[in-house]
């Protein structure tokens, strides 16, 4: 039973995530001018600014990681 309501659920997800997907709109002709992003100054503020985008990207990456680990641990176990 537990299989059962673990399938929908992950169908569910997967259903809505896809659908969402599709919903976005992204403008791919204008890239961000990642160059000047951090040199406008060294104020306390942008400093702030630069490390809050910096954490954010770092915790991103960190919790794919650890997704991505429980899932392997969970498939490779034997029982």
């Amino acid at each position: 039973m537990n299989k059962k309501i673990f399938f929908l659920l992950v169908a569910g997800l997967l259903s809505l995530v896809s659908g969402s997907a599709f919903a976005l709109e992204v403008d791919l002709t204008r890239a961000p001018d990642i160059a000047s992003y951090g040199s406008s100054g060294g104020s306390v503020v942008q400093w702030i600014q630069n490390f809050y985008v910096f954490s954010l990207i770092g915790g991103v990456f960190l919790a794919v990681g650890v997704i991505t680990w429980a899932g392997l641990r969970y498939a490779i176990a034997a029982g």
